[in-house]
């Protein structure tokens, strides 16, 4: 409340002095001028208005950023002087009404025109009553005491009149006083809630920005100030040309949208020369409070997160590639012999027609017959090579797209089926009714097909080798799940709660590490899906499920 006291009084203290100096201006016009009224009127005038000046210098001061003490030390000055000032005012009309008749024009006019100015400085005078009191009483006392000595009716109605219409303004200044006073303290409040809604968002560790239908900015915190480089309280295109155009665009380009929220990854620099660029999570919503759509921008430092989320997508491939490697490692002499079986028939038939060719024994039909063979081994030998590339490759594995499941186990088979078949395995698929997709990489797919198909050829060599061994594929689907199964006539699960444990296996050492059916689960669990296995005594089912 102090600064508006401060400005109260210094607006009283021009008016007073104002008002003053033309009343003393209109008495020395309407005045009959002789010697005697020049004599008192002129070094009145002088003594009133070096009081004057100093009132105003103690209004000047008393509205500066002083300490309190001396506040309240030039305040009562200035109230004093104010009473000395209006007291000889007062006199002075005294003086003039008594020398040259208290009726006269010049003499009326005057208090008309001290009233008037008094009533116009209540509303500046609010805050001190009793200083209204003191100005009201120097002014008209004297008239008033002299009004009642002359005993004329009209005396005594203009006393009357001075007495009563102090009340009535004095009341209106209570008035005032009361009003204001409410305003201030809501004002007051008003700025302590500012003041502490900005402390509370000047703590928030995100950056906070409000900006009104008319582009002006209603609130601010200091980490977004830091942003924007200065408390603005219009924000326009013309800013742009720092390093935070971008954050600028998005914000103008949401104002002039018609989107009601949207959030964005930008980066945005907290230095002027950018090298401090830092990602940030930026919310941007509207709100109509009845005058238009408000912006809010909220803008979330995600550096650390995003960095170590980067960090851990370049893990994940690395540990996808590594998953696939051991799958390949465990299956490696199977490979091998996947190789080497297409390779020795090659070899065997080159060896056997170069023979026939020498003796003469053989007919360009037989050559025919024997190139085809060796052929067709080296276009197995390159199918397994190819198989194994699409397995282990990098670079696309993370794209999904929609995938034929039977160009999926087409591939996969390849790297197994002759395995299967020396061993003495049926590996058969069974026909499938419609041409299944799945949005998925290929090579995740192939994965857990392989996985199983390793488990289960592991599963049967552990029992006796007979002519019913076999694995049969199931591909079905419903609205919500794509489902593959291998099924085998294998040993059966002895342990199913730890088979998808990691590096748990019941092969023998040098045969394999445990990691096969764990990768392959937490894979399917990457697709929101999951691998089931259950065992009777005469089949073993994996069944991989895939939501759509």
């Amino acid at each position: 409340m102090t600064s508006f006291r401060r400005e109260a009084i210094f607006k009283a203290a021009k008016n007073n002095t104002a008002g003053n100096f033309l009343t003393l201006i209109g008495i020395w016009v309407v005045t009959p001028v002789d010697e005697q009224f020049r004599s008192v009127f002129i070094p009145f005038a002088l003594v009133y208005g070096l009081l004057s000046l100093l009132n105003i210098f103690l209004g000047i001061k008393y509205s500066s950023e002083l300490d309190e003490k001396t506040q309240r030390i030039f305040e009562k000055t200035y109230y004093y002087s104010t009473g000395i000032i209006t007291t000889a005012l007062g006199l002075f009309l005294v003086y003039q009404g008594h020398k040259y008749g208290f009726l006269s024009t010049a003499h009326l006019s005057t208090w008309v025109f001290v009233f008037a100015t008094i009533e116009a400085c209540a509303s500046y005078l609010f805050h001190a009553p009793r200083f209204f009191i003191l100005i009201y009483i120097g002014m008209n006392l004297p008239s008033a005491i002299w009004l009642v000595s002359l005993g004329t009716p009209t005396s005594y109605i203009i006393a009357m009149i001075l007495v009563c219409y102090g009340p009535m303004i004095m009341n209106r200044v209570n008035e005032l006083t009361k009003l204001r006073n409410q305003n201030v303290s809501l004002l007051e409040k008003s700025k302590e809630r500012e003041q502490e809604l900005q402390t509370f968002i000047d703590i928030i560790p995100s950056k906070l920005l409000w900006i009104d239908n008319n582009s002006y900015i209603s609130l601010m915190n200091e980490k977004m100030e830091k942003i924007i480089k200065r408390r603005d309280t219009f924000i326009s295109r013309d800013r742009l040309g720092s390093s935070n155009d971008e954050l600028l665009n998005e914000i103008f380009n949401f104002l002039d949208g018609e989107e009601k929220e949207k959030t964005k990854e930008l980066l945005v620099s907290s230095d002027d020369s950018g090298d401090q660029d830092r990602w940030h999570l930026c919310n941007f919503s509207k709100v109509d409070f009845g005058k238009g759509d408000e912006a809010f921008v909220v803008a979330i430092d995600i550096h650390e997160d995003k960095l170590l989320n980067e960090s851990l997508e370049k893990q994940k491939k690395i540990s996808d590639q590594a998953s696939r490697l051991v799958n390949l490692g465990e299956m490696a002499s199977g490979i091998a012999h996947e190789i080497n079986n297409p390779i020795a028939i090659a070899q065997g038939t080159t060896t056997l027609l170069m023979n026939k060719i020498e003796e003469g024994k053989i007919s360009n039909e037989q050559v025919k017959e024997k190139l085809k063979k060796i052929i067709s081994s080296h276009e197995r030998v390159i199918d397994v090579i190819k198989g194994m590339r699409s397995f282990s490759k990098k670079g696309t594995a993370t794209e999904k797209t929609d995938v034929r499941i039977d160009d999926v186990l087409k591939s996969t088979l390849v790297l197994c089926s002759e395995r299967f078949k020396d061993y003495g395995i049926k590996l058969a698929v069974e026909e499938m009714h419609k041409d299944y997709t799945y949005r998925c990489t290929k090579q995740d797919l192939s994965q857990i097909i392989l996985s199983l198909l390793n488990n289960s050829f592991d599963s049967i060599e552990k029992k006796q080798r007979d002519s019913n061994n076999k694995i049969n594929i199931k591909v079905e689907d419903s609205d919500k799940e794509l489902s593959i199964s291998v099924i085998d006539n294998g040993i059966g699960i002895k342990n199913p709660d730890k088979i998808f444990v990691p590096f748990y296996t019941t092969k023998s050492t040098g045969t394999g590490v445990g990691l096969g059916l764990s990768l392959s689960q937490k894979i399917a669990n990457n697709y929101n899906g999951r691998i089931e296995a259950s065992s009777t005594g005469e089949e073993t089912v994996f069944t991989l499920i895939l939501p759509y």
